[in-house]
């Protein structure tokens, strides 16, 4: 028995058109999803799906608008049934989120290492979660269909300038592995890395798990649809432990700056 699974970074509300679409198209039994709003679960709930939210940040637009973003997870009720969520820290914590003003940026560099223009919200985040990094989260849950349990892991994982591990992100894999490491293989786990293929972080969980994103797939970054033009990075993936196996996967573009990894996913019969 296999379940429809699917992962994306939605890119805040940009694209909700087009990730309506998708998941109507494609009816995953669970989305897992970075860059949501809080204010946005609503727009998931209409489609059928329950969700599970943790914050990342807070967007202070103005005196009057402030808005959290975070990552979530979510499955289509009536399809699938939640045994458990649970989400946990592992750069931060719940009872501290950071914010970002961007009424107010101040002295934000106009360009990235490329030399490419940014726009004046991505020059604002950029340069402000530079300055002070929002949380990092992981979500857990647990879910079951026909008897069979699929224990599900998400992260948005820490963001680099040029795709290139720094300290920090080195120092936050360790933490994020030490929040995987009980579940063993028990597990799947998704979300965007902002870790190359080919690279140290991304190759290290490609060795203890299945990388599930096909070889010839050169990027999963949206050429179309991101702002920043040319960047090949491999940073999306579904990894399975060896209780579970992807099968049918396929790499959707069009949706959102990043593309989407959609997979039926298999439980294995290992005691």
């Amino acid at each position: 028995m296999c379940i429809s699974f699917l992962n994306l970074n939605i890119e805040g509300e940009k694209h909700l058109d087009r990730v309506s679409r998708l998941l109507q198209k494609e009816c995953p039994a669970v989305f897992c999803a970075q860059e949501v709003f809080l204010e946005s679960l609503h727009f998931f709930k209409n489609l059928g799906y329950g969700t599970f939210f943790a914050p990342m940040g807070k967007k202070i637009y103005s005196a009057n608008t402030t808005r959290t973003f975070g990552t979530a997870i979510m499955w289509k009720e009536g399809e699938i049934d939640k045994i458990s969520t649970s989400f946990h820290y592992y750069v931060g914590s719940k009872d501290k989120i950071p914010e970002y003003n961007l009424s107010n940026p101040n002295e934000i560099p106009e360009k990235n290492h490329t030399g490419q223009k940014f726009s004046p919200h991505r020059r604002s985040m950029r340069w402000l979660i530079q300055k002070n990094p929002c949380n990092r989260v992981l979500i857990f849950g647990t879910f079951a269909k026909n008897k069979k349990k699929y224990n599900i892991a998400t992260t948005h994982f820490t963001w680099t300038p040029d795709g290139n591990p720094t300290k920090q992100q080195k120092e936050d894999f360790g933490e994020l592995m030490r929040k995987i490491n009980p579940l063993n293989q028990q597990i799947i786990l998704c979300g965007d890395f902002n870790a190359p293929r080919g690279g140290e972080i991304y190759d290290t969980l490609a060795k203890k798990f299945t990388d599930n994103v096909p070889k010839n797939i050169k990027s999963t970054i949206d050429e179309e649809l991101h702002e920043v033009k040319g960047l090949q990075y491999v940073v999306d993936s579904i990894f399975t432990g060896k209780h579970y196996s992807a099968k049918d996967v396929k790499v959707i573009s069009g949706v959102s700056d990043h593309k989407a990894i959609k997979a039926m996913i298999c439980k294995n019969n290992i005691k």
